[in-house]
């Protein structure tokens, strides 16, 4: 997924002229059943979510690129962003001394979903998702979705 690319002004967090926070969850597992010694089945999955927010105070010689006038809500700008991601595998393999000799895998799967923004005054959102699937190697998902909206701003200073 593509999305806002940002660089977080440590400093400025530091200083007290902006101030940054975020949490991300994650969960998963992975274990495998032997039938006969040499078959095993497996599975797999994980899935996680978060967000990150960056709220800074800028000066008045700072502005949006290509732009003159004030922004944000008195040069208060939030940027920030929002995802979640999830994955899993599942099959059957035939494991002889220690090495994989056939593999049929079931499912293979994963996700994306990410939105980012930065508000206000110009607000600016991007969203995008992004799935894959593989079932019985006989079914292939590939779909990827994009969209954004509003007028982004390069902060810059004079």
């Amino acid at each position: 997924l593509g999305g806002i690319t940002t660089t977080r002004d440590n400093a400025s967090i530091a200083s007290g002229s902006g101030i940054g926070t975020g949490m991300s969850i994650n969960i998963g597992f992975d274990g495998e059943i032997n039938f006969t010694g040499k078959w095993m089945a497996y599975a797999s999955a994980g899935m996680g979510c978060g967000f990150d927010l960056t709220l800074y105070k800028y000066a008045p010689s700072y502005h949006c690129e290509g732009e003159t006038g004030p922004f944000g809500a008195k040069y208060w700008f939030l940027q920030g962003q929002l995802y979640a991601y999830g994955g899993m595998a599942a099959g059957v393999k035939k494991v002889v001394d220690g090495e994989v000799k056939q593999d049929y895998v079931l499912i293979n799967c994963s996700m994306a979903m990410l939105l980012s923004g930065k508000f206000p005054k110009p607000s600016y959102i991007y969203g995008g998702v992004a799935l894959q699937a593989q079932i019985l190697n006989v079914i292939n998902v590939n779909v990827n979705a994009e969209f954004d909206a509003g007028t982004d701003c390069n902060i810059v200073q004079n």
